[in-house]
Formats: structure tokens, C-alpha cells, sequence
């Protein structure tokens, strides 16, 4: 090369973004942007560009590029769709189809959102299917919501890639086996929590900010749609981390933020108040009111105290049978089963050990048994979350997480000690926990240094290490599930099959909860059915209940077993253990006596039966 010939130099923007993001990173928090170079001030040496500031830079990169992380989650997710076989955990899409081809309001979610999938399938296309579509659709969104948030917090980034995978891991399992439970729960809480990782690094202009927060109250109206009582649950659940969040924020953008991200799910509730209580036919005003009452009582640990209630039984008259059938979602008979005699339930019930002010130890005591049984897989969130703060080496730190970790186990106690708590809530509920729990310990301005100064090598190689094999210990559990899925998935085909060869264009009574498994079914293309169900569950006594009596040509619930014995087009599909009740029920109620004539076992457990009396 000649003397003095200056060489070309070619300039790669993404190139320099990343360098100076990399220097930008390497530098102290105080000092990442200070360009100052007034007299007397030296000039700061430049940085070597670590693998560990490199990888900071490539995070901070990916923050400013939420569209990105979008696009990424929805790619998982259609992967997870197209190769993992999903299902529900509960299907309730079927009623709610047939509610809709009918006119009717779909009765187990908000008006809202009845009316909008009515929109959908009505007027858009019936044969797209809206309902798992608009499910994957929040789930993602959420999902990519609560990686942005977890970005936000930058002191959290070196720790981000080990704690993704164990979270994305766990949020599969509702990715696999999905419905409105996982939906209501984790748009709700991943929009709260991406909230408060915002008031921490919230974006540039003002406008924005509030433009973020909107969408995010957007996303926690969806929570309400789906199930109201989510919307409270998360938010007692989240209560600590929000009050602290205000309490950093400052009053003035609390409130404005606050008022923003609350305004959508206002709007919500007015307008599903508005829709619910005009234009409502008695008979649909009749069954909300007999649906709550029976909700109620399904919830509700009177449940088991009232087997020898024999005041309660006396009044509403009423056998053992009589309460089988309730409880097995098979209240057929209008002059037992009505808003008075559930009423009673309420009025004249006995009492339960957790009515009194005292604790009931011994009921305490097998409570905590249960919790343990039941979410030992996931409690181990609450002994990683003291361990994230132990590693920032900060006592304030430690002392709030174990604070938190011990409201959040409290609050799962006092449910199941209460109420009713399944694994399909409280699970979600222990997740979000979870990501509350890390803005508490790296959110906050106070109490923490830089990431680089707080966290030593040691700490970062064992905190990361042990998630990453939590995560892989889980593993096995997720492949499981997904085995699982296809084995059952598999088993509804071939009982579909058997099911529409002996009962086609015929009548079929199921067990409500134990006969056909519709949450097995392909979410995006369901069996084909060619037999008329007699329905039963949550949906006794709607207008759609009445409506396909009246096809088959029954008047009311009370003339169904009538109807159905001794007629050779119809069958009942029942655990064989659990026939005993219904045959109790029939004898008692009719009269008649009669036994289930064994037509085919199912691959699950349950028989197809002809009900013959004996007479």
C-alpha cells in the first residue's frame, strides 16, 4: 500500500448501534449517557467489549425492539400448535357454539364477550375458529408483554435467559392444555406486572407512556371478560407489589397511570352490566339467578359438611340420591331442584369447622397437607425468589421477598383452607407471584446497586444455574404432558367413533364431567357428531337447555328419564360406579325400577348403558 493513502472504511450502522450500546453498557448507571467534556474533565477511556457487557448490549437491543419479541412468541406458540397436539383443560367451546347458532347469550362468560364472538361467527365466518384463535392471541400477547417487562428491568438482565426458559417452560403446560382459566389469569397478570416494570423504565415521551399503559389495561379487560373472578384474585394476590410500586412512582403519576390502565375494565364492566340487565327474557333471568346459586354451592366446601343434613333434606325433600345428582351436575327435575330449595342449602347449612373466629388446627393442618401435595411441582418458586434477593446481597431485599413469599403461601392456605382453590388457578396465580416477587428485588431504584457491582460472579453462576436446572428438571414433566395429550386426544377419537356407530341420529345422556372428554378434542378441528345430546352440566334450566328438549321432543327435565327408559333410541353414558346413584334417583323420584343394560365400554372410564325397567 502506498504511504500516506488512507484506507476505506466501511460504516455498518447496526454495527455501531450495538458498539455503543456495548460501551453504553460497560459504563456505571450514572455514567452510560454522559457525553459532558467541559474544561477540566478528561475524557473516559474507552471499554473492552466483555462477553458479559456484549450480552447486556444485545438485551438493551431487543428492549427497543418489542415487535421483535411479538413475532418471536407467536412463532413458538404456532410451533406449539402445529406439534404438540393442544387441547383444553376445560371445553365449554361447544355449548358455547351451539348457544351462539341459536341467538342465545353464551352463558359461562361476560356478555362482552359473547356478543364479540357472536360478531365473529355470525358475521365474519363460521367456519374459523374465533374461540381458540382469540385464546393463542392473548396468550401470546401476554406472554410477549411480560418478556418486554422482564426486560425493563435492567438490573434483572443478566439473570433474564435462565429465568426465560424455566417461565416459558411452565407457561407451555397452558400452552399445551389451554381454556379460559389460563387466559383470564395470565393476561391479567403479566398486563400488572408489565405495568410495574414500566414505572421503572417507562418509554421516552409522556404521551407514550400512557399510550402503553391504555393498551395495557386493555389487555386485563380480556381477564374480566373471561372470568370476572380472576381480575380479583390477581389483583389481592399482586396487592404488596402495587402499593410499593405507587409508592415509588410518586402519587401524581400513580394516579394518572393508575387511571389509564383501569378505564378499559370499567368500560367493560358498565357495558356487561348494561347488556346483562336489558333485553333479558325471564327464562335467561331465571337461570343467572339459579346459576349463581348453583356455582355457589359447587364452590363451596358445604358441599361435603350437608351428606346428613337431615333438616335440609327434610325441607327441600330430598334423598341421598337426591344430593348425588346435584353434585353430579344432573339436577333434572324442576319441582327439586329450583332457586328455593338451593336457597335452603345456604340458609340451613351446617355449620363448617372454618365458621368459627378460631382456627380449627386439625383442618389447618390437613389444608397444608393438600397445598403440599398438590403444587409441590411449583412451590419451589417461593424459595428461588428469597434466593434471587440473597444474591443481590442487600438485607432490605432478602427481608421484602421472604415477606412476600410468606403472604403468597398464606393467601394459597387461607383459599384452600376457605374455598375452593384448583391447581388450574392456583398455579397461574403462583407464576404471576413469581414475576411480582422479581420486580420487588430489581425493579426498584433503592436498596440495589448496578447489576455488574451487585451481583458477583459466584452469585450470577448459581442463581442461573439453578434455574436452568429447575427447568430442565421440569422437563420430563412437560413432555409428559404433552405424551398425555396425544394418548387422550387419541382415546376421545376412537370413543367418538364408537359413540356416533351405536348412537347416531339417537339420544345420549352424559355424565356430566365423566362421559365424553369434549377437553380432548382438536381445538381447531373438532370431531364430527352425529348423535343429539341430551344436555346436562352448568346449562340445566337455560333457554338453550329448554331449547334442545323441545327439539327431541321432551317438554321439561322432570319427563327425561321417562322418556329415556325403556326406549331403544336412547342411552346414557355413566361411570359404572356412579350408576347406582342415578338408578336410586329414578326409583325414588318415578318410581320405576330399572338397571343399566350394558351396550359398550368406553377407552375412558365410562359405559354406554340402555336404562330397562325391571317390571
Amino acid at each position: 500500500m502506498a504511504k500516506g493513502r488512507k484506507r476505506k472504511v466501511h460504516h455498518d450502522p447496526r454495527r455501531s448501534a450495538i458498539d455503543r450500546t456495548v460501551r453504553d453498557a460497560s459504563l456505571p448507571p450514572h455514567a452510560a449517557h454522559d457525553t459532558s467534556s467541559g474544561s477540566g474533565s478528561r475524557r473516559r477511556p474507552a471499554h473492552r467489549a466483555t462477553l458479559g457487557t456484549r450480552y447486556l448490549a444485545l438485551c438493551q437491543l431487543v428492549y427497543t425492539m418489542p415487535a421483535v419479541i411479538l413475532a418471536g412468541v407467536f412463532v413458538y406458540i404456532l410451533a406449539i400448535v402445529l406439534f404438540c397436539s393442544p387441547s383444553y383443560l376445560m371445553n365449554d367451546n361447544p355449548a358455547m357454539l351451539t348457544e351462539i347458532k341459536l341467538g342465545l347469550p353464551v352463558s359461562f362468560m361476560t356478555v362482552v364477550l359473547g356478543k364479540f364472538l357472536s360478531v365473529l361467527y355470525l358475521h365474519v365466518s363460521a367456519v374459523i375458529p374465533w374461540y381458540p384463535i382469540l385464546i393463542y392471541i392473548l396468550l401470546g400477547s401476554s406472554l410477549a408483554v411480560a418478556i418486554h417487562g422482564l426486560l425493563a428491568l435492567d438490573r434483572f438482565r443478566e439473570l433474564v435467559l435462565p429465568f426465560l426458559v424455566m417461565y416459558l417452560l411452565f407457561f407451555t403446560t397452558f400452552l399445551v392444555r389451554t381454556g379460559f382459566n389460563a387466559v383470564a389469569f395470565f393476561t391479567g397478570g403479566h398486563a400488572i406486572f408489565a405495568l410495574v416494570a414500566y414505572s421503572a423504565a417507562p418509554p421516552p415521551s409522556r404521551r407514550r407512556r400512557l399510550v402503553v399503559v391504555l393498551l395495557l389495561g386493555i389487555l386485563f379487560s380480556f381477564s374480566y371478560m373471561y372470568r370476572p373472578q380472576a381480575t380479583t384474585g390477581i389483583t389481592i394476590f399482586s396487592a404488596p407489589v402495587l402499593a410499593l410500586a405507587c409508592l415509588a412512582a410518586g402519587m401524581r403519576r400513580s394516579l394518572r397511570w393508575s387511571t389509564a390502565f383501569v378505564a378499559p375494565l370499567l368500560l367493560v364492566v358498565s357495558l356487561n352490566h348494561v347488556l346483562k340487565t336489558t333485553d333479558v327474557s325471564e327464562d335467561q333471568a331465571y337461570f343467572d339467578t339459579f346459576n349463581v346459586l348453583r356455582g355457589r354451592f359447587h364452590g363451596n366446601p358445604i358441599v361435603d359438611v350437608n351428606w346428613k343434613n337431615k333438616k335440609l333434606f327434610e325441607m327441600n325433600k330430598w334423598s341421598n340420591a337426591d344430593y348425588a345428582m346435584l353434585i353430579f351436575f344432573m339436577h333434572l327435575n324442576e319441582k327439586k331442584f329450583n332457586i328455593e330449595t338451593l336457597s335452603n342449602i345456604f340458609e340451613h347449612t351446617l355449620p363448617l369447622p372454618s365458621d368459627t373466629l378460631t382456627l380449627n388446627v386439625q383442618r389447618l393442618r390437613e389444608r397444608h397437607r393438600a397445598l403440599l401435595q398438590e403444587y409441590h411441582r411449583h412451590l419451589w418458586v417461593l424459595p428461588v425468589l428469597i434466593l434471587l434477593a440473597t444474591a443481590t446481597r442487600s438485607r432490605y431485599n432478602v427481608a421484602l421477598s421472604v415477606c412476600y413469599a410468606v403472604y403468597i403461601y398464606a393467601g394459597m392456605l387461607a383459599m384452600l383452607y376457605f374455598k375452593r382453590f384448583p391447581i388450574r388457578v392456583g398455579i397461574p396465580l403462583l407464576m404471576i407471584s413469581f414475576l411480582m416477587g422479581v420486580y420487588l428485588i430489581f425493579g426498584r431504584r433503592t436498596g440495589i446497586g448496578a447489576p455488574l457491582e451487585r451481583l458477583k460472579s459466584a452469585w450470577l453462576f448459581l442463581v442461573a444455574g439453578g434455574c436452568l436446572i429447575i427447568a430442565f428438571a421440569y422437563l420430563p414433566r412437560l413432555r409428559d404432558v404433552i405424551k398425555y395429550n396425544r394418548i387422550e386426544m387419541t382415546r376421545y377419537r376412537a370413543d367418538m367413533t364408537t359413540l356416533n356407530e351405536i348412537c347416531g341420529d339417537k339420544m345420549v345422556l352424559f355424565q356430566p364431567g365423566k362421559g365424553l372428554r369434549n377437553e380432548f378434542a382438536d381445538p381447531f378441528a373438532p370431531a364430527e357428531q352425529r348423535f343429539h345430546t341430551i344436555p346436562a352440566g352448568y346449562t340445566i334450566y337455560s333457554p338453550r337447555f329448554y331449547m334442545a328438549l323441545r327439539q327431541l321432543g321432551i317438554d321439561s327435565a322432570y319427563d327425561i328419564f321417562p322418556r329415556i327408559i325403556d326406549h331403544p333410541d336412547a342411552f346414557v353414558v355413566f361411570r359404572e360406579k356412579d350408576l347406582k346413584h342415578l338408578l336410586a334417583y329414578i326409583h325414588n323420584t318415578y318410581g320405576v325400577a330399572c338397571r343399566g343394560e350394558k351396550i359398550r365400554q368406553l377407552q375412558i372410564d365410562a359405559v354406554i348403558y340402555q336404562l330397562v325397567s325391571k317390571n
